[in-house]
């Protein structure tokens, strides 16, 4: 026998169907929910599934509710996970995008809800079943590390240190392990910790217990120098800070900060602020730049020997500024070259504007629009950006000629690569910003 099409009659109507609301909504976030709220976010939910737009006006009429209202309790889903916002030029929500809570916490265990063309490499999907049983062993570590049950909330938490934050599964295994055996059992306090050694560069269990070792050498600087000025008293946070900037940013050894230390012999009142005078003076005669060693891993012998322009480096701070302003340069730039060709080509300007308005409205209408549209819209655009480089050709510019360009094309001028490594530029880069910070320094000193 053939095989026979079976199924609903076909139902047009929205009203006429039914809309679900998933059970872990009901339980977390339903009872601290406004009413107001709650009857916006299922009347959204039902659009969203069968009608695929809303208007908020009829909504608020509908429900009752004020524009402002109405603009607000989307806020409130939004600031709450459960729903995405885009918004227009004036501000205005444009696009609303529902967020399934079992599949942001627990990952997507129905093989219907894949995408319909599936690579046939899937290394992809595979990385993500393994990340998500690798978040859910970390569940169940927490439990068993604070003795009770996890909460919606600590769960949503840790989900999202290593989905949102990119903090690696074992940096939050390990806070979760450390901070439990300093009886600190709260989650925000384990994601502050697993954050704060995942910004100094950690990405593994190794990389952490050398960062410990590297505060704990910390604390013994700390001792050393207020024993050194005579201090019987524990350093507040602002001390530490103080000290810790003569050290990362500054660039002295500890001799040179204790040799500091002991110009306050004699006087009357030694305090941090005057040693820290006498080093900023000391920093001053040197370009403003930090005088420790450029480069790491070269000897000592090599350091003594070579001329102190080679030697000195800049600070982090000062090689951040630098960064930041080659972005705003390459920025400035485009933006000359983009002025300079819609002044002599109408032609060329005429279709950066049609592209402009396609970008808008691909942006403004992510949620919203259909597949088909969105397809149509990625082809308009890829037809415009080779008439574009074509024109480009005629005129006498190069194809890249109005692409925004950086120094290093690794990093984008940001000194950090996408897994969040110093980058290979920071060298050179560093280099450039001793001679920058020195010219700037000597224009601000005229």
């Amino acid at each position: 026998m053939p095989k026979a099409q079976i199924g609903f009659e076909n139902m047009n109507d929205a009203f006429l169907r039914t809309t679900e609301v998933e059970n872990l909504f009901i339980n977390e976030f339903l009872p601290a929910a406004s009413g107001e709220h709650v009857k916006l976010y299922i009347y959204g939910m039902m659009h969203s599934k069968y009608v695929h737009s809303m208007d908020m006006l009829e909504a608020s009429v509908v429900l009752g509710m004020t524009p402002a209202e109405v603009k607000e309790g989307w806020e409130y889903w939004a600031r709450n996970g459960l729903v995405r916002l885009s918004y227009d030029d004036n501000g205005e929500i444009v696009g609303v995008e529902y967020i399934s809570l079992i599949n942001q916490l627990y990952g997507n265990k129905n093989k219907a809800a894949e995408p319909e063309h599936k690579p046939t490499d899937d290394t992809g999907f595979r990385m993500e079943r393994i990340v998500n049983d690798e978040i859910r062993a970390l569940y169940d570590q927490y439990e068993e590390v604070t003795g009770h049950t996890i909460s919606q909330k600590e769960i949503r938490k840790i989900a999202e240190a290593i989905k949102e934050y990119h903090i690696s599964v074992d940096v939050m295994g390990y806070a979760i392990k450390y901070c439990a055996e300093i009886e600190k059992y709260n989650i925000d306090y384990m994601f502050k910790v697993a954050l704060r050694w995942t910004k100094d560069g950690c990405r593994d269990i190794s990389q952490v217990k050398e960062n410990l070792d590297r505060y704990s050498r910390k604390n013994e600087q700390y001792a050393t120098i207020f024993k050194e000025m005579g201090f019987y008293r524990t350093p507040n946070p602002a001390d530490k800070e103080m000290i810790d900037r003569w050290f990362d940013e500054m660039g002295f050894t500890l001799r040179e900060v204790l040799d500091a230390c002991r110009t306050t012999a004699g006087t009357r009142d030694p305090s941090l602020k005057y040693v820290n005078r006498v080093l900023e003076n000391k920093q001053l005669e040197a370009g403003g730049i930090d005088t420790k060693a450029m480069y790491r891993n070269r000897s000592t012998a090599a350091a003594q020997t070579a001329p102190k322009q080679e030697t000195a480096r800049v600070s982090k701070r000062v090689l951040k500024e630098y960064y930041d302003y080659l972005r705003t340069e390459a920025e400035r730039v485009q933006g000359a070259h983009i002025d300079e060709v819609c002044a002599n080509s109408e032609e060329l300007q005429r279709l950066m504007e049609l592209e402009n308005t396609l970008n808008a409205e691909l942006l403004t209408g992510a949620v919203m629009m259909d597949k088909g549209k969105r397809a149509s819209l990625k082809e308009q655009r890829k037809v415009l950006e080779e008439e574009k480089r074509q024109l480009l050709r005629e005129n006498g510019y190069t194809e890249d000629y109005l692409d925004r360009k950086y120094k290093c094309d690794i990093c984008g001028d940001t000194g950090i690569t996408d897994e969040g490594n110093y980058c290979v530029c920071s060298k050179a880069r560093a280099e450039e910003a001793f001679k920058w910070y020195q010219t700037i320094t000597l224009k601000t000193q005229q």
